[in-house]
């Protein structure tokens, strides 16, 4: 039994709880009938009673049927309301305002409460058509209530009180000017607080703000507006873009401290203002309010001097230093938050800048090490400068040009991250140009000769990477193959001969070639790499040779070399891993 009536009081309290801070008598049975019955439950637990139970239980299923919650197109509804929206209650529209009392299709009428979460304004009295009538009472902010008589919406003539919930009472009368939407008090003088004194030529009702009037304290201005305006005194103003001036406005502008923001009181900029424009201080981001800049700031509130540009992220610093048109322009320091393979990584650069550029300075890894120094433009290293490796060696060295290696006058060098040069020479947009040597990451030789764009161009040598760093082929190259009239030579690993002649985007390509493998000597006339001509096979083990004048491939004639007994392989190709041959 206790456990129904515990669940009863559950779902009654769950409608009473909209109006515990609702005093109207057409409400407040409901409220007092709850309490009554919680009361009287707290008691007879102890001392359980069937026939008070049975009353307790009655009256709470009575409110429950009585109080309904409806919610609907983003209103809610707490009450008896028959037919639709029309009856006693309270409805919660979703644009922050609330209405209470005798409610006909949606509109107040008779004793009510209005509460408007916006302005946090509460209106108390009687209602026709959502609009107070007769004597009313208004609630500004929880600071202080105005009683006064109301003729659709508006205060009319007759004595105002004005009730500060700090104790003090004031009440003011004026002359009164009804002219039909207005409202107008004229000659209005009156004394609030502590000798506050309020001086106004014409004042009209619901306007914000006034006009033009004083507020003195002891004789001493402390606020004046004038055409709508804040003239003197702490307030602020609106001004262009959907903006508030907050602050001490002297002469119509502001000046000391201050701040900026929108109408919903968001901060835009907080800090020194001078003759309304803002110029030192802090700028916020404005969705998250986080702080974006923070310095000294130019007419157009951009940095200007020193200054500091946060991510929108609290405590994360982008860029520090001198600025000019909000842009790093002097001794600086920036910094890059990248996500790399899901993980957040820091890097930094330092120096001196010139619009936003590093254009002398140094740029710095995650880890604190040097990535890049020297001179820079836009695109990267310019002029005298080095490269490094994230784990402290030299990557490059030398004169760059746009970031990339332009040392065509003086050698420059290239190092990979164990400190072993890979590449040593003159360059030209960051890849060997002339005479210059490549290195493999052991330190041998795997280049050497001139280059053009990064490749081997003109006279030079390819070698192996094995322990005799053997040379691999010789002569004159076009874009990194052998490619000459001259005789050139490829090698096998272990330095015998595997061919020679005049060769054509790096094949044999003359009409007196040579192409040695295993015992083997093939020489002749080649296209392509390919035997097209007379060809003569010779086999050094057996001292025996082969001579053809019309075979066309190096399949076709190996086949008759077999047939022959020359040739004395089923492998009918010269893939070999050296031969006979060496040199001279």
């Amino acid at each position: 039994m206790i456990l129904q009536l515990q669940d009863l009081l559950i779902k009654a309290k769950n409608r009473i709880e909209y109006f515990n801070d609702i005093n109207l008598d057409i409400i407040a049975q409901w409220v007092a009938e709850f309490n009554e019955c919680e009361n009287l439950f707290n008691q007879l637990i102890q001392n359980q009673d069937a026939q008070k139970f049975q009353e307790i239980s009655s009256t709470l299923q009575k409110l429950i049927s009585e109080i309904e919650i409806i919610k609907t197109e983003g209103m809610t509804l707490v009450g008896k309301f028959k037919p639709w929206m029309s009856g006693i209650g309270m409805i919660d529209f979703p644009y922050g305002y609330k209405i209470y009392g005798q409610i006909t299709f949606g509109i107040l009428n008779g004793k009510g409460v209005i509460i408007n979460t916006k302005s946090q304004m509460k209106l108390i009295g009687i209602f026709n058509n959502n609009k107070l009538q007769g004597n009313g009472t208004i609630i500004l902010r929880n600071k202080y209530e105005i009683n006064a008589q109301f003729d659709n919406g508006k205060i009319t003539s007759g004595l105002t009180l004005i009730r500060f919930f700090n104790g003090v009472q004031r009440e003011i009368t004026t002359n009164l000017i009804i002219d039909q939407n207005q409202v107008q008090y004229m000659n209005l003088n009156y004394i609030i607080g502590q000798d506050f004194q309020y001086i106004a030529d014409e004042f009209i009702q619901n306007q914000r703000p006034q006009s033009s009037f004083k507020i003195l304290q002891n004789q001493n201005l402390i606020k004046e507006y004038r055409d709508k305006r804040l003239i003197n005194g702490s307030g602020f103003n609106e001004i262009q873009d959907n903006e508030r001036l907050h602050g001490m406005f002297q002469d119509g502008v502001l000046k000391g401290q201050g701040r900026l923001t929108d109408r919903e009181n968001n901060l835009i900029l907080k800090g020194e203002f001078e003759n309304n424009r803002f110029k030192s201080g802090i700028k916020y981001y404005f969705q998250s309010q986080n702080i974006h800049e923070n310095g000294n700031f130019d007419e157009n509130r951009l940095l200007y001097g020193q200054g500091i540009r946060y991510y929108d992220y609290p405590d994360r610093i982008h860029e520090q230093g001198q600025f000019n048109n909000g842009l790093l322009h002097g001794v600086g320091e920036r910094f890059y938050n990248l996500q790399i393979n899901d993980q957040d990584e820091t890097f930094r650069e330092m120096g001196q800048f010139e619009n936003g550029i590093l254009i002398e300075g140094t740029k710095f890894y995650q880890n604190g090490n040097i990535k890049e120094k020297g001179t820079f433009n836009q695109q990267g290293l310019i002029g005298e400068g080095e490269r490094r490796h994230s784990n402290g060696y030299i990557w490059e060295y030398g004169i760059f040009k746009n970031g990339l290696l332009n040392s065509e006058n003086e050698k420059s060098g290239r190092v990979n991250d164990q400190g072993v040069f890979i590449e040593i020479g003159y360059f030209i947009n960051g890849s060997l140009q002339g005479e210059g040597e490549r290195y493999y990451n052991n330190q041998q030789k795997k280049e050497t000769g001139y280059f053009k764009e990064g490749l081997l161009h003109g006279k030079g040598i390819k070698y192996y990477n094995n322990q005799n760093n053997q040379i691999q082929e010789e002569g004159v190259y076009k874009d990194n193959q052998l490619h000459s009239q001259e005789i050139c030579i490829q090698y096998y690993e272990d330095g015998s001969i595997k061919s020679q002649g005049s060769f054509q985007n790096g094949l044999l390509n003359t009409n007196d070639g040579a192409l040695y493998f295993n015992e083997y000597e093939m020489r002749g006339v080649f296209r392509n790499g390919q035997v097209s001509g007379t060809m003569r096979i010779y086999n050094r083990r057996t001292n025996t040779e082969f001579v053809s004048h019309e075979f066309q491939g190096n399949e076709n004639f190996l086949r008759q070399a077999y047939v022959k007994g020359v040739y004395n392989s089923n492998k009918l190709n010269t893939n070999a891993e050296s031969s006979e041959k060496r040199q001279q």
